[in-house]
């Protein structure tokens, strides 16, 4: 996982087997993003002015996603 320098996102992390891109919000909860191409997660990672902005505009709305039961914890864990 990422630590992302934003109010709304704590981290992120992408699965590249999967194209799957995990959110953790500033309020705990992980979501999952489903049929993401690895740029766009690239692109949040490094984007230098508001990666809450670029996540609203390109990624919340236009990729099928779901609540996770996940901690950040959880998925560092299942990556080692």
């Amino acid at each position: 996982m990422t630590i992302m320098k934003s109010s709304q996102l704590n981290s992120v992390g992408y699965d590249e087997e999967k194209n799957e891109l995990y959110v953790e919000f500033s309020y705990g909860q992980v979501y999952k993003y489903i049929e993401v191409p690895k740029r766009v997660y690239d692109k949040l990672i490094t984007i230098s002015v508001s990666p809450g902005s670029y996540f609203h505009s390109d990624i919340r709305m236009k990729y099928t996603y779901e609540k996770t039961e996940y901690t950040v914890k959880d998925l560092i864990l299942e990556v080692l």
